[in-house]
């Protein structure tokens, strides 16, 4: 009995270092895009496919940026006025800076750029104050 689980044991060990490493989807060292972010890497590569501006780059491969986010105002309860909803928009900084809204993202050229970041409202809120209800895209750069 010994003699036919030494196969099976030695087997064993010589199978699973080669399941080490692996990502869920079966590929080693493959790292997971993080959708809040465009790294320096996808705007190098954005630059080199002529992408016009950051607006364009946000509009192909972020559009769930610039959904707008409905809100809710007024006071809730049966005796209270009905609420109205409110769509708030995103705020544009770079470099600590406000610019505006989504649309100033047109006048900037991905050169300038280093890292693009959303923000949800309430991290925008926390950092640049209650003018954000709506997120933030964050811009670094060069």
């Amino acid at each position: 009995m010994r003699r036919a689980t030494m196969p099976l044991a030695v087997a064993m060990l010589l199978l699973l270092p080669g399941c080490a490493g692996r990502s869920a989807a079966g590929t080693a060292g493959a790292a997971p895009t993080n959708r809040r972010v465009i790294a320096p890497a996808e705007l190098q590569e954005a630059m080199s496919q002529n992408v016009a501006n950051l607006e364009q780059l946000v509009r192909t491969r972020r559009p769930e940026w610039l959904r707008a986010t409905p809100q809710q105002t007024g006071v809730a309860g049966p005796m209270a006025p009905s609420t109205m909803t409110q769509v708030s928009q995103l705020t544009v900084w770079m470099d600590n800076q406000r610019l505006g809204g989504p649309e100033v993202l047109r006048t900037i050229a991905l050169s300038s750029v280093s890292e693009v970041r959303l923000l949800s409202a309430s991290e925008a809120e926390a950092r640049f104050g209650l003018n954000n209800q709506g997120g933030a895209i964050v811009i670094t750069g060069r």
